[in-house]
């Protein structure tokens, strides 16, 4: 609401540094015009901006939907909404939160090393409505292909054998 405030100080300046072009301004454009003209201006500015902002922050969030953060050895890395597909031998904790009751596919690392643990953890509480489904990439997870995550706040600990991925 500033920007109109500055609209009307920048006009009532104008008018006193500059008088004889406002007395020329003033026989084609009363005041009372040019306030109204001044007024629709702030007012497309300001819905101008506020999409401008929102495609801003739009752009922010789709950077950081899956967002990586270090700590000591192990990464934990927060999903939101998206599938995630794991490409490095690291041990990491995943933090999966759905967004408007999505399911979520995790699909492990390809080419895991022995003892490699993935922790993924239901931090948004919505795998009964949106299951989490976790794909074992080439390798069998307690013999099977997938194995689907789909109660509230549930972490399960996925750990590589060098055959196949078991749940501890």
């Amino acid at each position: 609401m500033w920007v109109t405030g500055v609209v009307f100080v920048i006009e009532r300046a104008a008018e006193f540094f500059v008088p004889q072009l406002f007395r020329r301004i003033d026989a084609k454009y009363p005041k009372d015009k040019r306030r109204h003209a001044l007024l629709a201006g702030c007012a497309v500015g300001i819905i101008v901006a506020s999409f401008e902002a929102y495609d801003d922050r739009a752009a922010q969030v789709r950077k950081l939907q899956t967002q990586v953060i270090a700590q000591n050895s192990r990464r934990i890395i927060y999903i939101n909404g998206w599938d995630f597909e794991d490409n490095d031998t690291a041990d990491k904790l995943l933090l999966v939160k759905t967004v408007r009751d999505k399911p979520t596919t995790i699909r492990l690392t390809k080419n895991p090393r022995i003892d490699q643990k993935i922790t993924v953890t239901d931090k948004g509480g919505a795998a009964n409505s949106a299951p989490i489904t976790v794909l074992g990439n080439g390798n069998k997870i307690m013999s099977l292909d997938k194995y689907v995550m789909n109660v509230n706040r549930e972490s399960l600990p996925f750990t590589f054998t060098g055959s196949d991925w078991i749940v501890e």
